[in-house]
């Protein structure tokens, strides 16, 4: 490996080498990746003649992940391995679809297996389901800023944190940018709030008739009409104009929860001669790696759904912009993340454009949870 680790990664490295199975707790930025390289060579060099190739699985939750490992094996001279996502690895374990059966055959050809952005194997059955192979394989290792918080959670009973770094340890030592967080307040227009006290009034209603229960699609509905809020997009469009007036770098991330808000922001930003695209998972992996690309060149802003909130990596980008807020502190870690990439002089700028008077006003606690860390 090419590579040399920084203290901490050293430290991360050992503690998941005593055990072999665990989890690694490190902020965005924190160089996980090459931590995942430097366990792939250690336990090579302590398999050294054994009659087959040490092996090397890697599960990551998005394709542009994927051409991320590809990119810093290839770097590292790391060889003997394969990629896949959540998604497909899912298929593999259930024998749903995909090349291989479930049969336990294919899992058990690798020797380490690596989740990064580990957080998924505690979001829902589907993923949970992969802890299987993680506690079956000789080694596994977890990857992520934002583990569970319940002890008790499957993840962490199969892959426990073994090592912690947080993001106030990486400011200490210049291996994260400061972040600076601006909360923008904005009011919803007469008919937004009409429409937004009528869903609340059906939500009291469920509520009474059935406690505890969320799915009902009216909760999302109300959410939709403060993402929409008339005003967000018109402040979005006077932030941007105002960065640019600074001549600050040229790279601006803005993210939704809703692709018709980014499709709106799209429009508002082009009526201002803002070059801008937008970025979700149902476009085509080729589609979006090319916006990727052309991001900074062809156009400034990315307007990007939640493909964008894990794994990007562009330390130029030093101003964020949230015009709905994200319903947990784990998506807010990983948004603030993709700011966090040092450079010489980077302070990093974080918006948060919220509609007053609404459920969005609890974003703004949790954001400043995470830069407080």
């Amino acid at each position: 490996m090419k590579a040399t680790l920084r203290g901490y990664q050293q430290e991360a490295l050992d503690a998941f080498l005593a055990t072999g199975k665990g989890t690694l707790k490190i902020h965005p930025g924190g160089g996980k990746t090459i931590i995942g390289c430097a366990a792939i060579e250690a336990l090579t060099i302590r398999r050294m003649g054994w009659p087959s190739p040490f092996l090397t699985l890697v599960v990551v939750p998005t394709k542009e992940l994927e051409d991320q490992w590809e990119k810093v094996f290839d770097e590292q001279g790391i060889t003997n391995y394969a990629i896949v996502t959540y998604a497909m690895a899912a298929r593999k374990q259930t024998g749903m679809g995909g090349r291989y059966e479930h049969d336990a055959t294919w899992f058990a050809s690798f020797d380490l297996i690596i989740f990064d952005e580990a957080h998924h194997l505690a979001e829902g059955v589907q993923w949970r389901q992969l802890l299987i192979p993680a506690f079956v394989a000789p080694y596994a290792l977890g990857l992520t800023s934002t583990p569970p918080l319940d002890p008790e959670n499957p993840m962490l009973r199969v892959l426990p944190v073994l090592y912690e770094r947080t993001f106030a340890d990486g400011l200490e030592e210049g291996y994260a940018a400061p972040v600076e967080v601006r909360p923008i307040a904005v009011q919803l227009t007469e008919e937004e709030r009409k429409k937004y006290a009528e869903l609340t009034e059906e939500i009291r209603v469920h509520m009474l008739r059935r406690p505890g229960n969320f799915q009902n699609p009216v909760f999302t509905k109300r959410k939709m009409v403060a993402a929409m809020a008339e005003q967000k997009f018109t402040k979005l469009a006077d932030i941007v104009d105002n960065i640019n007036v600074d001549g600050s770098p040229q790279r601006i991330l803005v993210w939704s929860e809703f692709i018709s808000a980014l499709e709106q922001a799209h429009t508002v930003l082009t009526q201002r001669g803002i070059r801008a695209e937008y970025v979700h998972g149902k476009q085509a992996n080729g589609f979006r790696k090319a916006l990727f690309e052309n991001w900074g060149r062809t156009f400034q802003v990315l307007l990007a759904a939640k493909v964008a909130e894990e794994g990007i990596d562009y330390p130029t980008v030093a101003h964020g912009i949230i015009l709905a807020g994200a319903k947990t502190s784990r998506q807010n870690v990983q948004r603030i993340g993709r700011l966090l990439r040092p450079m010489p002089g980077k302070t990093a700028k974080l918006w948060v454009i919220f509609c007053e008077r609404t459920m969005e006003e609890k974003i703004i606690p949790l954001i400043d949870l995470v830069t407080d860390e």
